[in-house]
């Protein structure tokens, strides 16, 4: 079983979003009204990855393929996860923001 790190956060609108901020391949992300309807829409995405990968005779991911669990964290926990995660990679975010543009 694999597991991929998830960042849950509430909008201001009050819809959850999640995203997965240390896959090597892919950032996958989803959105609803509660954190279930946001993990069922990204594990929905990552069923959309999986299939654009076959789709395209390309071999997918070790990352992605098996039984993969989520597990997510607090928001209170956001940066440092992300920074951890781009870490690894060479990079720093801040922020949200610098996430995304970092990507």
């Amino acid at each position: 079983m694999k597991k991929i790190l998830i960042v849950v956060e509430k909008g201001k609108d009050g819809i959850y979003s999640v995203y997965s901020p240390n896959t090597e391949f892919t950032v996958l992300n989803g959105q609803g009204a509660t954190v279930e309807d946001a993990i069922s829409d990204m594990k929905e995405a990552l069923q959309e990855v999986i299939e654009s990968y076959l789709e395209a005779d390309e071999d997918i991911p070790a990352e992605l393929t098996g039984h993969i669990e989520f597990e997510h964290i607090p928001n209170d926990e956001t940066i440092e996860a992300i920074n951890e995660a781009r870490a690894k990679k060479g990079m720093k975010a801040n922020s949200v923001d610098e996430l995304f543009d970092s990507i």
